[in-house]
């Protein structure tokens, strides 16, 4: 008799899963998700401590804005993925680069976000990329930046180069 109740408990609580599981799938099905991705088309220098711009937007909503050169907003809360790479220039450089991009999202520093410090194009030695990538929880009418707040004693401006099919890029993806 136990084995029997725990064989209905078991078949009720799998059900009860499947049933939930299949609801969750037909409401994302109706959703749409919502991307941009942010460019930076021109050469531009941003100083240590500043803003980084951007001069054009891709997007399939209107929940993910440029408001500024400076401020993405994000009007909708949800999981993002956010990714940048920013090529820049370096003349002359010998010794490594410690140039970083940080992410700051209503002013606050993401510190665990994942990034590269100057990946060098393996094309051309005068240029390196400065990326990141995180998944982060957004809430409704979010301000992303990136800054320019690498190492005080050894960063410099970011200058970057945009040579054909290698621009800045900023991508944000609502993944949930």
């Amino acid at each position: 008799m136990i084995k029997e109740d725990i064989k209905n408990c078991s078949n009720n609580n799998y059900s009860y899963l499947l049933k939930s599981l299949c609801n969750i799938l037909k409401e994302r099905k109706n959703k749409e998700s919502s991307y941009a991705t942010f460019f930076q088309t021109e050469s531009v220098v941003v100083d240590l401590n500043e803003f980084f711009p951007f001069n054009t937007i891709d997007s399939n909503k209107d929940d993910i804005t440029l408001l500024s050169s400076t401020d993405i907003q994000v009007k909708k809360s949800g999981v993002y993925h956010i990714i940048y790479k920013i090529p820049v220039t370096i003349e002359n450089k010998k010794e490594p680069i410690e140039q970083s991009l940080s992410l700051y999202i209503n002013g606050i520093l993401q510190k665990n976000i994942q990034r590269a410090f100057g990946v060098v194009d393996s094309s051309d030695k005068k240029r390196m990329s400065i990326i990141g990538d995180i998944i982060v929880y957004i809430q409704d009418d979010t301000i992303l930046q990136l800054k320019n707040d690498g190492f005080p004693n050894s960063s410099k401006p970011i200058c970057t180069c945009n040579k054909e099919g290698n621009v800045a890029t900023f991508n944000i993806v609502k993944i949930g």
